[in-house]
């Protein structure tokens, strides 16, 4: 138990305020824990109808002490109010915790205290005699408690009854002549209304409240008999609204259900209507039985309070109307249909089954024996208005044996679903119970394959997968089976021969490249893998440990000196363009160049030997230069574009070019100038490049390719 649900009504007059003093707030503890009081404001008001939950998940299960109490407008405290309170362990507590039991006695015979069991319910409404034949006239206190599924009994509710004497009970004429009724502790205004004797009143009148205050109120009433004795006095709360809100007060929506069945009350909305509603509406009626019915309705205003209900006696007229559901059970020989009626308002049945057969039985159960579709009827008849109804449905039998027809294809033989087993094709027959348990003929179009077998020889590497995917990896005589051109066994017999492949492993050295066994080219040194076939037509796998060597036969050229870039190797310089002939006695690692020309040079390292590139030396073509600098012009001979270098910054010269007869080509003035460039853009052949700076000359032999 989590939280309790409090509900206390406090009047300002319990607590002797003045008329305007008003409720504006309330507050709560447990125990004797007031630091921890919670307290809550509300709407001011001279009366307070307090229900709401309560938060008591923090307290230990067993007994504690609640306490309660209220704040006016003028700040003062109203007494706490206090009551034990049980908290239940929440172990094996759930949120569908229902009643399942009630227990009472009278006075202090506890031990004589009848129990009764009731179906799980979350709210009980305890409609019940109970026997008091056993107690003496007098006063007595009738003890009442509830118990719930955990176990758990409420706290027991009590009242004073008063059992008369077995001659006042014997009054036959006994009638209600009177009815009382006044409103919270206002007994001394109580209004007494005489009404004419009678055993049962329905009491339907207007009850004065206009000297009320708005808010809650308690309203009392209770009857008098013919002998003088008053009944128990019943309660309720009543709440009076201002009457600034009534002013405009609609009628906003109705609802109506009849005898005790208000689960399935209906409600309808209208269209706001003040201060008078007159409703006309028909009601369904079509599916009660005829008979007489208790009418109750309410109607539902603006604020959203519904009126007292209205009840009246209205009475259902017979309107047959026909209907009827069915079920059918099949046997071998016969299907058995057992009708239902479902009709409204019927006294007389009539069934025509659709075969010429009738019964004027309420639910009748007829066997049918021939398959077909059967229109079934069922008309009903109101005796005393001689008026009916008939409903007409179509029954589809259906044949109790089946059949059915199936086309199969078999390998060599076929087992029938009855058994039988056939190895040649064509139209069979088997009979076996359907569902039902009667036969079911089922015709065959049956078509017998045959399984086929076949030879072949095979040769292979290692393992071999045979044609139902099988591998080996041994030779012998191995078998294998797969479906053939029909779609039966093909059993192949394979005289198999498994060959071996190899491995081995070589360690190579080579100058710049190696060719594997198996064609592929390596440039790099490290571990290689080849493939090859070996004697018996599988793979031979050669593991390869590779070394590669390389020779460095870069260059490097400034101006006629020629270096190469190998280190710890032979050296041996050749003349380009002479076949690449031996330039004798050059065996350094640098070479000087005497005269223009094209040079290489061969280099041993490593144990391999290679050949550089050529290299140009044009630095000889100056044939005459009066300059204290050299004069450098490359590259010569030039594909065009040629680069001159004059060694020192010139003020000021001429740069001529002419050819071999003399003529002058191009001439061009430079100033402040040591490096520049010349696009001969000439035909091929040779030229010469003249230099002129005051008194200085060079001239350069051009070679155009």
């Amino acid at each position: 138990m989590k939280r309790l649900i409090f509900i206390t009504t406090i009047l300002l007059g319990s607590l002797a305020l003045s008329a305007q003093n008003q409720i504006n707030a309330y507050q709560y503890w447990f125990d004797n824990d007031f630091a921890a009081a919670s307290t809550t404001t509300l709407t001011p008001g001279q009366t307070v109808n307090l229900q709401t939950d309560i938060d008591a998940s923090l307290l230990t299960p067993g007994v504690h002490i609640f306490y309660l109490r209220f704040k006016d407008d003028n700040g003062l405290w109203s007494s706490p109010v206090a009551q034990f309170i049980y908290r239940i362990s929440t172990q094996g507590s759930g949120a569908t915790n229902e009643i399942t039991e009630y227990q009472y006695w009278f006075d202090d015979a506890y031990d004589e205290a009848v129990s009764q069991t009731i179906p799980s319910t979350s709210n009980f409404q305890l409609i019940s005699d109970i026997d008091a034949t056993a107690l003496s006239s007098g006063v007595h206190i009738f003890y009442l408690r509830f118990q719930d599924e955990r176990g758990q009994w409420s706290s027991t509710v009590s009242q004073f009854i008063y059992k008369m004497a077995e001659d006042q009970v014997g009054l036959a004429s006994n009638n209600i002549v009177a009815y009382q009724y006044w409103f919270d502790d206002t007994y001394d205004q109580a209004i007494t209304e005489p009404v004419t004797g009678t055993q049962n009143l329905m009491l339907a009148t207007d009850i004065d409240a206009t000297n009320l205050n708005p808010g809650v109120h308690i309203f009392y009433m209770r009857f008098l008999d013919s002998r003088g004795q008053w009944s128990s006095t019943v309660s309720q709360f009543i709440y009076k609204v201002q009457e600034t809100l009534t002013m405009n007060n609609e009628i906003i929506a109705y609802r109506y259900w009849f005898d005790d069945d208000f689960s399935s009350a209906v409600i309808k909305p209208v269209i706001p209507s003040q201060p008078f509603f007159f409703l006309q509406e028909q009601i369904d009626m079509t599916q009660m039985w005829k008979g007489e019915y208790t009418l109750h309705y309410q109607f539902k205003d603006t604020l959203g309070m519904w009126s007292s209900p209205t009840v009246d006696t209205i009475e259902k007229i017979s309107l047959p109307i026909a209907d009827f559901s069915y079920l059918a059970i099949q046997y071998c020989d016969s299907i058995v249909v057992t009708f239902t009626d479902n009709s409204i308002d019927g006294d007389e049945y009539l069934w025509d089954f659709g075969d010429g057969n009738t019964s004027n039985l309420v639910n009748p159960i007829y066997t049918y024996y021939t398959p077909s579709t059967y229109l079934v009827s069922l008309t009903v008849t109101d005796t005393i208005l001689g008026i009916d109804s008939t409903l007409i449905i179509p029954l589809v039998i259906n044949s109790l044996n089946s059949f059915a027809s199936i086309s199969e294809t078999a390998c060599d033989s076929y087992t029938a679903p009855d058994g039988q087993v056939y190895t040649t094709s064509g139209i069979k027959t088997a009979v076996i119970p359907n569902a039902a348990g009667c036969d079911s003929t089922i015709t065959i179009d049956l078509t017998v394959n045959q399984s086929s077998t076949s030879s072949i020889t095979e040769t292979a590497c290692d393992s071999y997968t045979a044609p139902d995917g099988q591998v080996y990896t041994t030779s012998g005589i191995k078998t294998a089976v797969i479906p053939n051109a029909a779609g039966c066994d093909s059993t192949i017999t394979i005289n198999l021969t498994v060959n071996q492949s190899s491995t081995s492993s070589i360690t190579e050295t080579a100058c710049d490249s190696y060719t594997a066994p198996d064609g592929a080219i390596y440039t790099t040194s490290g571990i290689k893998t080849a493939v090859i076939p070996n004697a018996a037509g599988c793979d031979s796998t050669i593991t390869i440990d590779l070394t590669i060597n390389t020779v460095d036969v870069s260059v490097t050229q400034n101006e006629t000196i020629l270096t190469s870039n190998a280190t710890d190797a032979l050296y041996q310089w050749l003349d380009c363009l002479n076949s690449y002939s031996i330039i004798t006695g050059e065996t350094s690692q640098s070479f000087n160049a005497t005269q223009n020309g094209n040079y290489a040079v061969q280099v041993t390292q490593n144990n391999c030997i290679d050949t550089s590139d050529c290299y140009e030396v044009t630095t000889f073509d100056i044939l005459e230069s009066t300059f204290s600098n050299n004069i450098t012009v490359y590259p010569n001979p030039t594909d065009g574009i040629l680069k001159i270098d004059l060694g020192e910054n010139l003020p000021d010269f001429v740069v001529s070019i002419i050819d071999v007869n003399g003529k002058l080509i191009r001439q061009t003035t430079y100033k402040n100038t040591k490096m520049f460039e010349l696009n001969l853009n000439v035909q091929s052949g040779i030229y010469f490049l003249m230099i002129n700076s005051e008194n200085k000359k060079a001239t350069i032999r051009l070679i155009k390719n």
